[in-house]
């Protein structure tokens, strides 16, 4: 009888490496949006920049966006809301962003 111990684990070994090939990592972008005395602000969009991807969120009841994208890395996030200050703020995969706008001045709010 022949054992096929070799071959067999030369076999495993290669399927081992195409099923961790297949599972990429993802990453995990989330948040919460408040106003400037702690209330959510639901509907807003939430742009986020992965490298060279742009990504639209926007916010639910609760001021809360959450995205899962095998993108990685440090992310640019955008927000303009209407009657709010804009705001830019640089946030990193898997560490919730917590984001307090200011209400615009006179000089923001016209376009």
């Amino acid at each position: 009888m022949n054992k096929p111990g070799p071959l067999l684990a030369a076999i495993l070994f290669q399927l081992l490496c195409l099923v961790s090939f297949a599972q990429r990592t993802s990453a995990r972008y989330s948040g919460q949006v408040l106003g400037p005395t702690n209330q959510p602000v639901a509907g807003a969009t939430v742009q986020l920049e992965v490298g060279n991807r742009t990504l639209l969120l926007i916010t639910g009841a609760d001021g809360d966006f959450q995205l899962s994208t095998v993108l990685t890395g440090p992310a640019r996030l955008l927000l303009r809301v209407p009657d709010y200050a804009p705001f830019e703020q640089a946030i990193l995969p898997n560490q919730p962003a917590h984001i307090r706008l200011a209400l615009a001045t006179n000089i923001q709010r016209v376009v």
